[in-house]
Parts: structure tokens; C-alpha cells; sequence
């Protein structure tokens, strides 16, 4: 312990002569941890994070071959889905952006596109109203998250059945209505 004691004096007589020294290794530390926060704080966020569903360990991702793109069809969904002996479900989603006009003015959101039994699937129940399920499947409902309709809706109630118009990519789309719900899926 003695000699401890003796090295932390020595190395602080040595930044004491050497201040650009000091300041560089210092700043360096500063940057170096700080950086290091950030990225684990995405990480977090991202990859180790359990997600907000029931039995999240039992989640499981199908990709077609070793391509880096591992989308499907959606009549491939369809196969695998009327085929499985496996799985007690499988969903099919999409990630997009659109422009969805609340009456106010247009936003753009990042929107998932899923299969009718996705939030069944995943066990996920509604705040508010209720949520799409497989007898809804060409139907068209817009699915809003807790914080969505929070902040473009002031949690007004009155926002279950009324109609929007999505807009993906700017084209034209028919009118939806909101589904009777509002889940936050993602934070």
C-alpha cells in the first residue's frame, strides 16, 4: 500500500511539470469516456433492451438466404404463414415513412406496415379502443403509438375512428381510419 501511495505522488509531481501534458491526457479521457457512454447508451437502446412484449426471449427472425436484404413478398409471408407447423405465429412487417395529415398540419412519421395479426402475435393490448387483428386484414387502420398521439393529438380521446390520409411517398392513398387504439410499441 505504501508504494501506491508513493506512485499516485510521483505521477502527480509529473503532471504538475508537464500541464500540456496534462491537459491533452485529461481531454483525451473526457472524450474517449464520453464517447463511450454514447455509443453504449444506442447500444442499449437498440440491441439489449428487452422489448415491451410478453416472453420477448421467444422472438425469432426468419431471413431468406445470406443476403443483407432478407425482405420477403408478401404472398411469401402468406406461404410460410398457412404453412407452419413450427412457430405459434409468424408476422410480416415493413418499416416506412409517410405523411400523415392530422387536420392540422402534415407530418412525416416513421410507420411500420404489418400483418394483420402482428400485435395479436406479439400479445401486445391496446390503450385506447382496440387493435387490428386477422379478421382486418385488407383493411386499411392506422395503428398510433402512446407517443404519437400524444404529441400530435393531446391524448384527445375522440381521435378512435376518425379518418386520416397517409400519404407513403407522396402518393395517393386511400382515406384510413385510426384504429381504436394507441400502443407504444417503442418507448
Amino acid at each position: 500500500m505504501q508504494t501506491l501511495w508513493q506512485d499516485l505522488r510521483f505521477a502527480v509531481r509529473m503532471l504538475k511539470k508537464n500541464p500540456g501534458f496534462t491537459i491533452v491526457a485529461v481531454l483525451t479521457l473526457a472524450v474517449a469516456i464520453g464517447a463511450n457512454a454514447v455509443v453504449f447508451s444506442v447500444m442499449n437502446g437498440l440491441f439489449l433492451r428487452a422489448l415491451k412484449v410478453p416472453q420477448p426471449e421467444n422472438l425469432y427472425t426468419l431471413e431468406h438466404g445470406s443476403d443483407k436484404d432478407s425482405s420477403e413478398s408478401y404472398p411469401d409471408y402468406l406461404d410460410l404463414r398457412d404453412r407452419n407447423r413450427t412457430f405459434d405465429g409468424l408476422i410480416a412487417y415493413n418499416i416506412d415513412q409517410a405523411a400523415l395529415d392530422t387536420g392540422k398540419n402534415p407530418s412525416r412519421a416513421w410507420v411500420y406496415e404489418v400483418s394483420a395479426n402482428y400485435f395479436e402475435a406479439l400479445g401486445i393490448q391496446p390503450y385506447l379502443g382496440r387493435l387490428i387483428h386477422p379478421s382486418d386484414e385488407h383493411a386499411p387502420y392506422i395503428v398510433l403509438t402512446h407517443a404519437y398521439w400524444h404529441a400530435h393529438f393531446q391524448d384527445n380521446r375522440s381521435v378512435v375512428g376518425r379518418v386520416l390520409r397517409p400519404s407513403l411517398y407522396c402518393r395517393r392513398c386511400n382515406p384510413a381510419q385510426v384504429s381504436r387504439d394507441c400502443v407504444d410499441l417503442l418507448g
